[in-house]
């Protein structure tokens, strides 16, 4: 949604990289890797899970890898970023700023304290979905999975899916 936010909404070119996907959707531009993306992007956004394979996969290699000029947005889970390696980056000015909704640890811990004095990083709460509309239809889909369950049909939102196991974090 933020690929296609960004590409027919904003007019920006739109690079993704997901080694588990066989399609994209339009306006992305799939790259097999993600280095070919970091070189070019103004914007590196984090769309992905936590998972024992992304757990701090975001670090001085991956901001070193990025454009001097790009921010990083990461709104999907915190661990997946090395934040003291972040702070260097912004301090550095290996990277121009960051966004953030998410923290490895919450409360942030004073390790990272710094950041929220940045000029260059925008921290805001991570309850953007927090919505009348949003609570309505997770109250909805919790009563639609109760009642597929007592059917004895598999619940079609269940998180612990053995055919798509995640670690949830």
């Amino acid at each position: 949604e933020v690929g296609r936010i960004a590409g027919h909404g904003f007019g920006m070119r739109v690079l993704g990289y997901d080694p588990y996907a066989t399609v994209v959707p339009e306006p992305i531009e799939r790259r097999d890797q993600i280095h070919a993306i970091l070189c070019e992007a103004a914007f590196v956004s984090l769309h992905l899970p936590v998972t024992n394979e992304t757990r701090g996969m975001v670090g001085i290699d991956i901001f070193s890898a990025m454009k001097q000029s790009a921010f990083l947005i990461n709104t999907a889970r915190g661990a997946l970023v090395r934040e003291r390696e972040l702070l260097e980056a912004l301090q550095s000015g290996t990277i121009r700023g960051a966004g953030l909704d998410v923290f490895a640890h919450e409360p942030p811990g004073e390790e990272i304290a710094p950041l929220f004095d940045m000029e260059n990083v925008v921290l805001t709460p991570h309850n953007a979905s927090f919505t009348r509309e949003s609570l309505e239809r997770a109250i909805a889909s919790v009563f639609a999975s109760a009642s597929e369950a007592a059917q004895g049909k598999a619940p079609a939102c269940r998180i612990n899916d053995p055919a798509n196991p995640r670690l949830l974090a």
